[in-house]
C-alpha cells in the first residue's frame, strides 16, 4: 500500500508576458502574449502556449498615454452658488465656500473594451471613431481664498479667488460607436471622488476659470487603467451678485 499526504500550500496567482520570437504577420512582431496561471511554480517548465481556434482574440497596445488626445470637443457645465465669509473689514478678503453640479463629456482616443474587463487601446489617427465619450455628472464642494478691489459702490472689479474643489461622481456611462461595434457601459471605473486645485481670474462679469485635478480620473483600485490619466479643464466663469 501506498499512501500520498497532502500540505495546504498557498501561492499567487501571477500574469506572464510570453514574447513572440517568430512570425510571418506583421502585426505580431515585437508583441508578448499574455497569460494568467494559478499554479506559479510551473512557470520554469513550460514549453508552450495552447490557443482556440473557435476564440476570437485581442490584440491591445497598452502602454504609457504619450499618444493619448482629444478627439472632437469636450464640454463641461458646471452651476451652482457660494457663501462669501468676509475676512477683513473692506470686504476685500473672504473665505467662500459653495455647493454645485457639473455636467461632463469627455472626447477622447482612449477605448475601453466592450466586456466591461477594464482593458483599455488608444486609437490612431485613422480609427477615430463616430462616438468615443465618457458622461458624468458630479456633486461638487469648492473652498475658494477670495481677493477683489471692489468697493460698496462699485461691483465693477478685478478678482482672483484660488482654492479646491472637491465632487462626488452621482453617475457616468462611456459609449462607443464606429461603423462594426456600438455599445455602452454603464458605471465605468471612474474615481467617484475628485479632488481639484481651481484659481479663477477676471473683471466684472467675465472670468477665465482653470481646474487641475489632483487624483486620478480612474479608479486605483483598477490596475489595468492608466492611473497618470488626470483632468485639466479650462473655460468662462460668469458669476452673479
Amino acid at each position: 500500500d501506498a499512501e500520498v499526504e497532502y500540505m495546504d500550500h498557498t501561492s499567487n496567482t501571477i500574469y506572464v508576458g510570453f514574447k513572440v520570437k517568430e512570425t510571418d504577420k506583421d502585426f505580431l512582431k515585437d508583441t508578448s502574449i499574455i497569460i494568467w496561471t494559478t499554479t506559479p511554480w510551473t512557470i520554469p517548465a513550460n514549453k508552450a502556449l495552447a490557443f482556440n481556434s473557435n476564440i476570437d482574440y485581442s490584440i491591445l497596445e497598452i502602454g504609457n498615454l504619450e499618444n493619448f488626445k482629444e478627439n472632437k470637443f469636450s464640454s463641461s457645465l458646471n452651476f451652482g452658488f457660494i457663501r462669501d465669509i468676509p475676512l477683513s473689514k473692506s470686504g476685500k478678503l473672504a473665505l467662500g465656500i459653495g455647493l454645485g453640479l457639473g455636467v461632463n463629456s469627455f472626447n477622447n482616443n482612449l477605448k475601453l473594451s466592450s466586456d466591461s474587463s477594464n482593458s483599455y487601446n488608444l486609437l490612431s489617427s485613422r480609427e477615430i471613431p463616430q462616438k468615443n465619450i465618457f458622461n458624468f455628472s458630479e456633486f461638487q464642494v469648492p473652498l475658494e481664498i477670495r481677493w477683489r478691489n471692489s468697493t460698496p459702490n462699485n461691483y465693477k472689479f478685478w478678482r482672483i479667488y484660488a482654492g479646491i474643489k472637491y465632487s462626488r461622481l452621482l453617475s457616468s456611462s462611456y459609449n462607443f460607436e464606429n461603423q462594426q461595434e456600438n455599445y455602452k457601459i454603464n458605471n465605468p471605473s471612474i474615481n467617484l471622488d475628485q479632488l481639484g486645485f481651481t484659481l479663477n481670474i477676471g473683471y466684472n462679469t467675465w472670468n477665465l476659470g482653470l481646474y487641475k485635478s489632483l487624483n486620478s480620473f480612474f479608479n486605483n483600485n483598477v490596475k489595468s487603467l492608466p492611473r497618470e490619466l488626470e483632468q485639466f479643464k479650462l473655460g468662462l466663469i460668469f458669476y452673479i451678485l
